[in-house]
């Protein structure tokens, strides 16, 4: 349910937990209370984490020539609204392109062409685009028990766009973690890329923004 409820693009939890009840109550007549069922699903958060990697490896999701990675933010309540808030020390105000303002998280991922993930991370919405990035790249050289919602190094370049931009970034990443990152120059370098290759790039970073 919790998979599932993240696929069908369900414009908030109530409104999936709200089609449950009607379309899911012969497959599980105990259904728990939505609140219940967030717990459990919190409680099972390695399990969805194993589950998601077995299905990365059973589509063969990595044998693909280049992956995208880009950032969003991922609000979790009201920027405006007074205290601490939801996980306070985990989630802080940030700055999202999307979204303006937003109290929550900031969440990287990796997608294949076709638009399957193959990877995330995510940190507090203040985090920048260059440190998240890094340390997806460090963790996928050297895996942590602990995160291994990061998925296995690409078989080929990452698609970035400016938030990670930078020759030194690229350079220091290929020597230390093996990750090849593509990123367009500034629009005033004294090499711009051709407007095909730019428009290539922008598709690329387009299959993450429609996951």
């Amino acid at each position: 349910m919790a998979i599932f409820g993240q696929w069908q693009g369900f414009g908030r939890e109530r409104g999936f937990y709200r089609d449950a009840p009607r379309h899911w109550r012969a497959a599980f007549p105990r259904l728990p209370t939505r609140e219940q069922c967030n717990r459990q699903g919190r409680q099972e958060q390695e399990a969805l984490v194993a589950c998601f990697l077995h299905l990365v490896q059973l589509l063969a999701a990595q044998q693909c020539p280049y992956e995208a990675l880009d950032s969003s933010g991922i609000p979790t309540r009201d920027a405006k609204r007074r205290g601490a808030g939801w996980l306070p020390g985990w989630a802080d105000i940030g700055w999202s392109n999307r979204l303006g303002w937003d109290a929550g998280f900031h969440l990287l991922l990796a997608v294949n062409p076709m638009g399957v993930i193959t990877g995330f991370g995510f940190g507090p919405a203040s985090t920048k685009d260059h440190p998240l990035a890094e340390t997806f790249c460090a963790l996928r050289r050297y895996p942590h028990l602990g995160l291994p919602g990061v998925g296995a190094p690409a078989s080929g370049p990452y698609g970035v766009d400016k938030g990670v931009a930078g020759h030194a970034n690229q350079r220091a990443w290929w020597r230390a973690y093996g990750a090849q990152v593509i990123c367009p120059p500034k629009r005033n370098s004294r090499a711009p890329w051709p407007k095909r290759l730019r428009r290539w790039v922008a598709g690329v970073r387009h299959i993450v923004e429609t996951v």
